[in-house]
């Protein structure tokens, strides 16, 4: 039987690894050599996270140590002598409050030498980091395809024209660099032919045509394009922008995001292939033109657009036989959305919703038609309240727990939801095949041993957040437990932002509520 084992071919064994626990996997790791290099090339290493300080000393001593074995005739064990580092297809390295990982110039080097295979690499919130530390990590990373710069403050566009970086650009898919200072500081172009993915920011005209020509060079590649126009003064920046997007005719996933009002008086236009579409910020009326023309989205998302509610049902109407996912919120105008308004907005027509927020409120209506018509189906489920006053759990909270909510795999609960810890253990029953879940609960009373021994206890789940400290008694806590829960919150953090895009189709469900999913097809 053990030579049976031992001789499973590798596809049939990461499937059986994959259904295990991580210290599992661990000690299958150490049955024979066989399993160690299945799990050691593909369930723990090709993806490494370091979140905190001491996991990166650790980690690099693991890779030096190794590395001096190698080079010693008198080390032969199997074991000690792995070249974990070459293992490694994806790296994150997030800056969080918890981890605050100082990521100096040696200590990069010192990382990215050991990890030469790397193909992802996510860097995104760390402030500091300069051209010059990422021309190095393109230098010693020849392979690197995807690439999360968000946040990464004083990052420009100088990193890809270096006479060293230029192969590395030719074959980069991924790019986010939004939330970065001035990244268009170059006046020269990069040539970024191979780019599926491309989110950055725009403030002046200049980086319109710039971007302009980023887009024109991968007109034919690009899938997904995200945009935060950081000025409402944009000149005729949106006719360049325009020019471009007319071009691109495999540009299926778009997200534009508006600070203030802006101006915008060139034509938009959306092309008959775009299938995803997500705005935030004032709707300009020719973006919303565009947008009442579509007939096939999949996916749209509208944060505080001011748009009409006759409006959007029109959206909806003639995008009934497509539309999987549909938030809407709008918060400059009194009781928004799926609420007791005199125009309510009229989702009974999709019916291949999988994803999509609603707003509860005590109108016995509230929630009947979620309850209803998508109790089976949906994926994804955003659950709000906005009112002035407190809603009854009689009204919503027994519809919603009346069956078994069966294929919802993410959910949140935000503002004055009031749950006691009997309500909050009950949504965990009704809702267990979760993967993650996030609390924003203004109201909700402290959530002892009992909830969260059965929040830990979910199967399936992968990232928890939104405990405040008063949700949570501290004192009576373990130290391991709070460790877990730090580290759902931080994996729910990184699953929400999208920063798990950079290998597009790396886990079984994206963030439907933050980020443009990477699996919409």
């Amino acid at each position: 039987m053990q030579r049976s084992a031992n001789h499973l071919p590798h596809e049939l064994l990461i499937s059986i690894f994959l259904q295990l626990g991580r210290k599992d996997q661990f000690n299958c790791m150490f049955v024979n050599q066989n399993w160690y290099h299945v799990v050691c090339s593909y369930i723990i290493y090709p993806h490494i996270s370091l979140l905190r300080e001491n996991d990166m000393a650790r980690f690099m001593t693991l890779l030096e140590q190794t590395a001096l074995n190698r080079q010693d005739p008198n080390r032969q064990s199997f074991y000690s002598r792995t070249d974990y580092g070459s293992l490694i297809k994806r790296l994150d390295l997030p800056w969080t409050k918890q981890s605050q990982i100082q990521l100096s110039a040696s200590k990069l080097r010192r990382l990215v030498i050991r990890c030469r295979n790397i193909e992802a690499i996510s860097l995104n919130d760390h402030w500091n980091l300069s051209d010059e530390q990422l021309i190095e990590v393109f230098r010693h990373c020849p392979r690197i395809m995807h690439l999360n710069l968000s946040g990464a403050f004083y990052t420009t566009i100088n990193a890809f024209l270096h006479k060293d970086t230029k192969h590395v650009c030719h074959q980069i898919k991924s790019l986010d660099v939004r939330h970065t200072l001035d990244f268009w500081a170059s006046k020269r172009d990069a040539w970024l032919p191979s780019l599926l993915d491309l989110r950055v920011d725009v403030g002046r005209e200049d980086d319109f045509i710039r971007l302009q020509k980023i887009l024109l060079h991968c007109k034919d590649t690009l899938r997904t394009l995200v945009i935060n126009v950081k000025s409402t003064d944009h000149g005729h920046g949106f006719a360049y922008l325009n020019h471009a997007l007319i071009k691109m005719e495999n540009l299926n996933k778009l997200a534009i995001s508006f600070i203030g009002r802006p101006r915008v008086t060139t034509t938009f236009e959306l092309g008959a292939q775009m299938h995803d579409f997500e705005i935030s910020g004032h709707c300009p009326p020719d973006v919303l033109s565009s947008l009442l023309s579509t007939t096939h989205l999949k996916r749209l998302v509208l944060w505080n657009c001011r748009i009409s509610h006759h409006d959007i049902n029109a959206i909806v109407y003639k995008n009934r036989a497509t539309l999987e996912t549909f938030f809407h919120t709008d918060r400059s105008v009194p009781s928004p959305q799926l609420a007791d308004i005199k125009t309510p907005i009229d989702l009974s027509v999709s019916s291949n919703l999988k994803c999509v927020l609603v707003t509860v409120s005590n109108h016995p209506s509230t929630g009947t038609w979620l309850c209803d018509t998508y109790r089976h189906q949906l994926e994804h489920l955003y659950i709000a309240w906005n009112g002035d006053d407190e809603p009854s759990t009689t009204n919503w909270f027994s519809r919603l727990a009346a069956a078994p909510w069966p294929k919802v795999k993410s959910i949140i609960l935000s503002n004055k939801i009031r749950l006691s810890e009997d309500e909050a253990c009950r949504f965990l029953d009704i809702f267990e095949n979760l993967e993650y879940i996030y609390f924003l609960l203004t109201e909700t009373e402290n959530l002892e041993g009992k909830f969260l021994v059965q929040l830990m206890q979910l199967p399936y789940l992968k990232g928890a957040g939104g405990f405040s400290s008063q949700m949570l008694p501290a004192d009576t806590l373990s130290r391991s437990f709070m460790q877990r829960l730090e580290y759902l919150e931080i994996a729910y953090k990184e699953w929400a932002k999208g920063s798990q895009l950079l290998g597009n189709n790396e886990y079984p469900i994206q963030s439907s509520f933050y980020a443009l999913p990477g699996n919409l097809n």
